[in-house]
């Protein structure tokens, strides 16, 4: 074998130094900083002193890491997964190995005797990024000239100069424009574009050594050349003794007890432990959604608070609760997901499609939600999650209610997630296949790491404490004695002891720039979400056509029960003369008011509050509070032009039709009661937000409906501080809005007076109220109107103080 035909190139990755090369011709080769230990000697401080060595195998080589004390931080990579340290990896011509989790230096290795391998090019720059993880797609990043070009586009389309596939990335994303002799960037309402960790709304210069990243893609700018560096599927966690206290004192309780642990891509880590150690808000930390009281999380070197939104997007959770509506097909969920996710004309189908292929729900994609397993549904769950190509997946109790063959099957879909070049974290109970993931951490009472590491490694540490440990279901029994925590506390100390390492390989990452960035929120397309939650809302709605049906009956029937105690009486006519006609006629008009009170609260006051767990998930990504409001807001607008086309029908066949000299009456009453509606629904959402549960909600109701009945000027004669307090109720302006339009006023009688004798006041007197003018009218119409966006707005606060970031 010649001595150049099997060799290494050795360089840094973005200098113009020339690379070293060296042949491999010895058995074993060592590579490292330990003059005594290597067979190729380099001062280069990114080596770890014995960092990796190859062992002949066949033709080829294979490759070992070492990276001393800290693994983490001298890690080698081959397309962007590590490399086993048991088992290397055999390697083949044209290789390109990374060091570091953010690459410093590369090693290329080259076999010319391989009868594949094409004529090698070994002079010159190593382009590093042809060898990093390929796009979602399967594209390859690289390396692009600029040329001093004017115009240089970048995005998901054919034509762009910058091929970027991803499902984040947009046909036209971003454009490099050249304006004396400096590029800007412009970002062309891209979601996912940012300079230096800084969201980039439209336009930024560019200087030397930006690093500019769209989607996925981590992009180093130069004037004369883009670098992909990598496609950023390689994500790191770490958690620096974080603690977590809720309360205080003295009944201060606490969650978490300084944790130290990391977590990178490929793996699939379960936190495991008793009920209330403290997994979820663990995971919730992990994901950036739960504060820590102390401690740091960082990941990929930025603390993640602060960086939130630069991650965002390349985070998934599934909580445990389903994220799915159950009126919806498989299909619908995902597609109205991606339309709420993704960049415009993304392949919607073609998304939906791989992600059914990936848990495997191909089959069911037309079927109702509500139809599925309890399995099938967390595996949709995972799906939408999948849309997006997230970088890491959380999931919360994924397993809770499976049966052990089910359990399993999740377990496995999950540790091929991981194996796709994902991060995978989740929190179970069940620990019948806990053997299929990479590494669990054990959480014992009090919130305290009892154990990080390989499963398999598990039983054996823990017997040490306890010599009756012989499968995880000892160590739960361990931990369920009556000196628990203070076990928990031992044991800990214990692991801390025997993985002082667990501190260093989240360390390096002090090396990591951490400047204070005020976290922007990426905004998306508000009208795109507006019509899209809008459309998925009316469908959800009149699927369930028995609510959708009497909701548009309630009001007529409560309308036409008028009739039977009245038979023979036409209440909204013009003057009878009669006395009673007019407390007739606002006894008539409050009915129509509170059988639209009642639609309009009922129909909406579940709204928000039955969709807690999946606005928690899309509010996490994206969705903007005001459309989100709007959408329920609007779809309640529309289907209150339907229940007021019904009511204004109905009176006008059961009621002789009054004569109003301001507007036509059916015009009038169909305004009047197209506001009333609405005001309800807003109203009815503002009390979905504020309630906690769906039967709170529902109890919530006559509590908000009796002080409208109450206040609204037909049961009492409302003077002083009720009267200030009516107009804060939807009943008072609604029931002025048609005492205008009937003119209540003019059916009182004209007081007669007879001497001698005193006669009883009229049963009703005129009230400014019901003045039948056009300004009282409209000012009705416009307090409706106000007390609308008003409620809606607050409705909106209310949601925006629940957020978790």
């Amino acid at each position: 074998m010649a001595a150049r035909e099997i060799y290494l190139e050795i360089g840094k990755v973005n200098q113009r130094e020339k690379s070293l090369k060296v042949a491999l011709t010895k058995r074993i080769f060592k590579l490292g900083l330990d003059r005594q230990w290597s067979d190729f000697w380099v001062s280069w401080p990114e080596l770890a002193p014995r960092h990796a060595f190859f062992l002949r195998e066949g033709n080829d080589y294979r490759i070992y890491g070492g990276g001393g004390r800290d693994p983490e931080r001298f890690a080698l990579a081959i397309r962007g997964q590590p490399i086993d340290l048991e088992n290397g990896y055999l390697l083949s011509h044209g290789d390109l190995i990374t060091v570091g989790h953010r690459p410093t230096v590369y090693l290329r290795y080259y076999n010319v005797t391989s009868s594949s391998a094409p004529s090698p090019d070994v002079g010159g720059n190593v382009n590093i990024a042809s060898s990093l993880p390929p796009a979602p797609s399967g594209s390859p990043v690289c390396c692009f000239q600029l040329d001093n070009r004017d115009l240089f586009a970048i995005g998901c389309e054919d034509e762009a100069d910058l091929q970027l596939v991803a499902s984040t990335v947009m046909e036209n994303h971003a454009m490099l424009v050249k304006k004396r002799h400096r590029y800007w960037l412009h970002n062309s309402d891209g979601r996912s574009t940012f300079v230096n960790e800084k969201f980039v709304k439209r336009k930024v210069p560019l200087k030397q050594g930006d690093v500019v990243r769209i989607g996925p893609y981590f992009i180093l700018f130069s004037p004369r050349r883009l670098d992909v560096i990598t496609s950023g599927n390689q994500v790191q966690i770490g958690a620096r003794q974080i603690s977590v206290a809720l309360g205080r004192f003295p009944n201060r309780k606490q969650i978490l007890n300084e944790i130290t642990l990391a977590c990178q891509t490929g793996e699939l880590v379960a936190l495991v432990g008793g009920s209330g150690a403290g997994k979820s808000t663990l995971m919730k930390a992990l994901l950036g959604i739960a504060p820590v009281t102390s401690g740091e999380l960082l990941i990929n070197g930025h603390e993640l608070k602060q960086h939130f939104n630069l991650y965002r997007t390349s985070i998934g959770y599934v909580p445990q609760d389903d994220i799915i509506h159950t009126g919806l097909t498989v299909n619908e969920v995902l597609t109205y997901a991606c339309r709420l996710r993704l960049p415009p004309r993304s392949p919607i189908r073609e998304i939906v499609n791989r992600a059914l292929q990936q848990v495997d729900m191909s089959s069911v994609r037309n079927s109702l939600v509500s139809k599925l397993s309890g399995g099938q549904r967390k595996r949709v769950s995972i799906a939408v999650e999948l849309l997006s190509d997230p970088q890491m997946l959380f999931l919360d109790e994924p397993t809770s209610g499976l049966d052990p063959g089910l359990d399993r099957q999740l377990m496995e879909l999950l540790r091929n997630i991981a194996k796709q070049g994902r991060l995978v974290v989740l929190v179970t109970h069940a620990t019948e296949n806990i053997g299929v993931c990479d590494r669990i951490a054990f959480l014992g009472s009090g919130g305290r790491l009892c154990y990080f590491g390989p499963p398999a490694g598990a039983v054996n540490f823990f017997k040490r404490h306890s010599p009756s440990v012989n499968s995880f279901t000892d160590i739960y029994h361990l931990f369920n004695q009556d000196d628990r925590v203070e076990r928990a506390k031992v044991i800990a100390q214990s692991w801390q002891a025997k993985n002082r390492h667990a501190e260093e390989s989240v360390r390096h990452q002090d090396a990591m720039p951490k400047k204070a960035i005020r976290p922007n929120r990426p905004q998306a397309s508000r009208l795109r979400q507006l019509v899209t939650l809008s459309r998925r809302y009316l469908k959800l709605t009149l699927r369930d056509y028995r609510s959708a049906a009497i909701s548009l009956i309630t009001a007529p029937i409560a309308i036409a029960l008028i009739k039977l105690p009245l038979p023979d009486e036409e209440p909204l006519a013009s003057m009878t003369g009669s006395v009673t006609q007019a407390p007739l006629a606002l006894k008539t008009l409050f009915v129509i008011t509170c059988a639209a009170l009642w639609v309009g609260l009922s129909s909406s006051i579940q709204e928000i509050v039955k969709e807690s767990s999946i606005y928690r998930r899309e509010r996490l990504i994206n969705l903007g509070l005001l459309t989100y409001v709007g959408s329920k807001l609007l779809v309640r607008a529309l289907l209150a032009l339907g229940q007021t086309g019904l009511i204004v029908w109905i009176v006008m066949r059961l009621f002789e039709a009054p004569s109003p000299e301001v507007i036509g009456w059916p015009l009038g009453l169909g305004i009047s009661t197209f506001l009333t509606l609405v005001s309800a629904s807003s109203l009815g959402l503002l009390t979905s937000a504020i309630a906690d549960s769906e039967a709170a909600a529902n109890s919530l109701l006559p509590l908000v409906l009796l002080p409208q009945i109450i206040f609204s000027g037909v049961l009492f004669d409302l003077q002083g501080v009720a009267s200030k307090v009516s107009w804060l109720t939807i009943s008072r302006w609604s029931m002025g809005a048609y005492g205008a339009l009937v003119d209540v006023n003019a059916m009182v009688p004209e007081s007669k007076t007879v001497p001698g004798i005193t006669l009883p006041p009229p049963p009703f007197e005129v009230s400014s109220v019901y003045a039948p003018d056009i300004s009282n009218l409209l000012l009705n119409w416009l307090i409706l109107l106000v007390q609308t966006v008003f409620y809606a707005i607050l409705t909106a606060v209310i949601q925006r103080s629940k957020d978790d970031i």
